[in-house]
């Protein structure tokens, strides 16, 4: 059994192997080029290479996070199939490699063979398991339709492929057992033998080769679909566990001096890391799912954000990012969508809390704040738009120095009847209490009880008291900066 045996057979496998390949190629290079157009990852994203290579084998190759409590049902069920294509990677090179060498096996794994049998073996556990997996996904797709989830077509397409793919795998082996032609230890293709036992040797040939043409086309369309889809993260997903952030807890910095633009309007303006993590996103809305924002009917949604991003890359910036790759002085105007406002409306950005909710939930750590915050960037310094709120915020902090808009004079009133050090050139420590300590009345009372808590220590403290103050200067021109400055 050969099905490119003939002259005919090998030279249409040739023709499509290689143009399928080419094909995905020119694909996953125009998505690297629009990696290489766009802005520079301020975070180092290459230090501490142990540390990084335990994140991939923890939760790339462990589907750590995939496994939260959380969403443990969906977890089990994504990394099976994900361990499944794993297991099933080495006869995927046996199968194309067997286009062109009849037999064709990695050294050690001859059919028959000790490690042979071990593999084949194992091989058939996961695809059993691969296709209880694909069955229980359909079923939650099709009726149980998580809200989280993003329910679409080309998702059912990419679980039947993956289906196809293991029962053809069933198919041919079957055939071979029937036609007393397979020598490995293959439980699922004695099970399909049984079945297929009586038919003509004409007809076994015909499933054989017909499960085996459908399985590598299968496979090479699958291929072929993952750069053009959210499915892209099979690639990709491996990178983003490996260059993820470790310095949480502050966001990127922003030269007001050096920088040509303030923040991000377009996607070009994103860094490359931006733009990896759109890639990535498996649209299995974990992020949506805890976002209190979008939990309390915010118009927010962090999955939203990504598949916008995703698909007004895809579909109108594309063209336009590889035009400009080529341009030796990289400008061009973009006279499209615009990514803040018309893609990704204002409301959406200014309901997020930055709580990083979303960045923990995500199990291939893309990171949404950075990117939310420089989308509000540009809307303050360069369109001096910002929500109602921000806008009482920062009238208060210029007129009276505190979020509240309360008496500046009043800042220190809390201490009224306290043995509260002010600061001197003799004091040691600084008790920074800042606005909320000062003005909110639940903060007040941890104020109070830290400086007994001070007292009763005999620590030489100090505290600014009225000296204490936030200065917002905001100046005419939109692309400039709003600074906040505390001094004594």
């Amino acid at each position: 059994m050969n099905p490119t045996g003939n002259f005919i057979s090998f030279i249409i496998y040739i023709i499509i192997l290689v143009g399928a390949l080419s094909t995905f190629g020119y694909f996953v290079y125009k998505r690297f080029i629009i990696l290489k157009v766009a802005q520079k990852e301020p975070i180092n994203r290459w230090d501490n290479i142990g540390k990084r290579i335990l994140m991939v084998l923890q939760f790339f190759i462990g589907q750590g996070r995939i496994l939260d409590r959380r969403f443990l049902g969906a977890g089990i069920m994504h990394a099976f199939i994900f361990w499944g294509f794993l297991a099933v990677s080495i006869n995927t090179i046996h199968l194309l490699g067997g286009g062109f060498y009849s037999g064709f096996h990695l050294p050690f794994l001859a059919p028959g063979s000790f490690l042979g049998n071990i593999y084949s073996g194992f091989r058939d556990v996961f695809e059993v398991i691969v296709l209880i997996m694909v069955s229980y996904a359909l079923f939650r797709r099709l009726v149980i339709k998580p809200k989280r989830v993003t329910l679409s077509g080309e998702a059912i397409l990419v679980l039947l492929l993956i289906g196809i793919l293991m029962v053809t795998d069933f198919i041919s082996g079957g055939a071979k057992v029937a036609a007393g032609l397979n020598e490995e230890f293959s439980p699922m293709s004695q099970l399909f033998g049984t079945w297929m036992a009586g038919m003509s040797a004409e007809t076994l040939v015909l499933f054989h080769d017909a499960s085996w043409w459908l399985h590598v086309l299968s496979l090479l369309f699958f291929l072929n679909l993952l750069p053009n889809s959210k499915h892209f993260h099979v690639i990709t997903s491996l990178f983003n566990v490996f260059l993820r952030r470790f310095d949480y807890g502050a966001l990127r910095l922003i030269d007001l001096e050096e920088a040509e633009n303030f923040g991000v309007s377009q996607i070009e303006q994103s860094s490359w890391k931006d733009i990896l993590d759109i890639y990535t996103c498996t649209e299995c809305g974990r992020c949506q799912d805890v976002c209190p924002a979008y939990n309390t009917g915010k118009k927010l949604s962090p999955k939203e954000i990504n598949v916008r991003s995703r698909h007004h890359l895809y579909e109108d910036k594309t063209p336009f990012l590889l035009q400009l790759a080529k341009m030796k002085d990289g400008k061009k105007e973009y006279e499209g969508k615009a990514l803040v406002g018309d893609v990704i409306e204002t409301e959406m950005l200014w309901a997020c809390t930055t709580c990083k909710a979303c960045e923990e939930a995500c199990p291939l750590f893309i990171e949404y704040i950075d990117r939310i915050v420089d989308m509000r960037r540009y809307l303050v310094l360069e369109e001096g738009d910002m929500a109602p709120e921000l806008a009482t915020t920062f009238k208060n902090l210029e007129n009276q120095g505190n979020p509240w808009g309360l008496a500046a004079s009043s800042r220190d009133d809390w201490a009224e009847g306290m043995d509260v050090p002010r600061i001197t050139e003799d004091t040691e420590v600084l008790y920074w209490i800042g606005c909320s300590g000062s003005f909110d009345d639940r903060n007040v009372k941890v104020t109070k009880s830290m400086i007994k808590i001070l007292n009763a220590a005999g620590i030489n403290y100090g505290i600014l008291g009225k000296r204490n103050r936030v200065q917002v200067t905001r100046q005419d021109d939109p692309a400039t900066s709003i600074y906040t400055r505390c001094w004594r």
